[in-house]
């Protein structure tokens, strides 16, 4: 695919196909491709398609575990699986089965990896320049 600018702010990706991606700058500046008169589908899975799987009984579950987790300070679901099974979590009734079901409904719990996750630094690349012969030199115009 290419890009070419133009279009006020927008522009054109040129697919390997011939067609064409124009994307429109929005009132906003953000610019933005119209899809309503394209005949492709998109498939997006949200919240409410996932809640449906199950019954109301289980989704009420799943957003009190869901409570529960935030205010446990946002363990992962092995570690919530865990603390359930250990009984360490007093006065709620909770099952793994709800921990499972909050997982297939909203998703994993991204609040959850924050300052859990590290960079690891990288080893220091040491470069050392040895001796170059006069013929590369000269042929780089140096």
């Amino acid at each position: 695919m290419s890009r070419k600018c133009e279009l006020d702010g927008g522009f054109v990706v040129n697919k390997a196909n011939g067609s064409k991606c124009v994307f429109k700058l929005s009132k906003k500046g953000l610019c933005n491709l119209d899809l309503t008169n394209d005949i492709r589908t998109t498939l997006v899975t949200t919240i409410e398609s996932a809640k449906n799987k199950f019954s109301i009984r289980q989704y009420s579950n799943a957003k009190k575990t869901c409570i529960l987790q935030s205010i446990i300070g946002r363990p992962s679901i092995e570690d919530l699986i865990k603390y359930v099974e250990d009984n360490m979590i007093p006065n709620f009734n909770l099952t793994r089965q709800n921990i499972i079901q909050l997982e297939d409904i909203f998703g994993p719990n991204l609040d959850s990896l924050k300052g859990k996750t590290t960079r690891v630094p990288t080893e220091h690349v040491c470069t050392t320049l040895g001796n170059v012969p006069k013929e590369n030199l000269k042929d780089r115009g140096m």
